[in-house]
């Protein structure tokens, strides 16, 4: 069922759903596109995307900076086929300009 769980990572209304809104995602390395939410103090609610790597129903890479806050990270999803299932990994790096003390950057970080 790696298919169902592509769906929920990658149409725009699903990850609107579980996520943030996104606007501009296309699927293909190099392309930009944008989660965009209500902003709070300090940040303008946009984060900044572009897709790194990308093979359908397996994985999907991306790197994302919030707002100007410099918080860069890279997030991959894997899915692997299960008996019962699909199995899903989420990694996610982040640059050592993260670790920020700032109420916006934490509630993003643990998304």
């Amino acid at each position: 069922m790696p298919e169902k769980v592509w769906r929920a990572l990658t149409d725009p209304v699903l990850l609107t759903e579980w996520l943030l809104p996104v606007v501009g995602l296309k699927l293909e390395p190099g392309a930009a596109f944008t989660f965009k939410t209500q902003p709070y103090p300090g940040w303008d609610g946009t984060v900044n995307c572009r897709i790194l790597e990308i093979e359908a129903h397996r994985k999907l890479s991306y790197a994302w900076v919030v707002g100007d806050m410099a918080i860069n990270t890279v997030v991959t999803f894997t899915l692997t086929p299960t008996a019962s299932g699909t199995r899903l990994s989420l990694i996610r790096r982040a640059s050592s300009r993260t670790r920020s003390r700032h109420p916006a950057a934490r509630a993003t970080a643990g998304r």
